[in-house]
């Protein structure tokens, strides 16, 4: 993964935080994507706990600097108790998802997540919640969660009816890459520049044709 992607796949971070911050205003389909396809609350649990903003050196630990993408920034011993940017945002998107009326109503636990997201527990200590004192309302949920026995069988599910733009969904699935290449080598270099001239003659009469008949105003 090379520089400008991985600083694109951070920056995703802080789009979806302010995503969770209007949670309660997104569609049914919306909530439903984040909760039960995409799995959001795991996933941000991954995120937390792996951190990939940091590493681990021979001599310290350095933390990604988006000011200078080239350069992961070594940490000094008072920056390694201070939370990081993209560490904040990571936090802040999963209070959003924990503590939002929405999703403690809509997000169905079972053992697997409840054993997944208490792992924030060894996480989240005292000195992230005085950076980021909103903090101690995932605290205190995490309290609640550890004493709450999931369903033994599944909540049935209400159903949504979701339009899908099926021609973005199939475009998605296109390696733009290889398009790109087939595009420079088929369309861009196989034709001669008397070819080129052609086409964009016939296109100027084309407009010209169009104009003549273009009502007068």
């Amino acid at each position: 993964m090379d520089t400008i992607e991985f600083q694109v796949l951070l920056g995703t971070l802080s789009i979806f935080r302010y995503i969770t911050d209007a949670f309660a205003s997104l569609s049914p389909s919306s909530i439903s994507r984040i909760l039960d396809v995409h799995d959001m609350v795991l996933t941000m649990v991954y995120v937390i706990e792996n951190e990939p903003w940091k590493r681990r050196g021979p001599d310290g630990f350095y933390v990604f600097d988006s000011s200078n993408p080239s350069v992961w920034k070594k940490l000094s011993t008072d920056e390694m108790y201070r939370v990081h940017q993209y560490e904040a945002q990571a936090w802040l998107a999963m209070n959003n998802l924990l503590v939002d009326k929405e999703t403690t109503r809509k997000y169905e636990y079972n053992e697997f997540r409840k054993d997944t997201v208490l792992k924030l527990s060894k996480k989240l200590n005292s000195m992230i919640v005085n950076q980021i004192p909103v903090l101690a309302d995932t605290e205190r949920y995490l309290s609640q969660l550890t004493i709450m026995t999931p369903p033994a069988q599944s909540i049935s599910k209400m159903l949504y009816i979701e339009q899908v733009s099926s021609i973005r969904e199939g475009l998605m699935k296109l390696d733009f890459e290889d398009v790109a290449k087939d595009a420079l080598k088929n369309s861009f270099h196989a034709k001669s520049r008397q070819q080129q001239q052609d086409e964009l003659a016939e296109l100027a009469d084309l407009f010209s044709q169009l104009a003549d008949v273009a009502p007068q105003v």
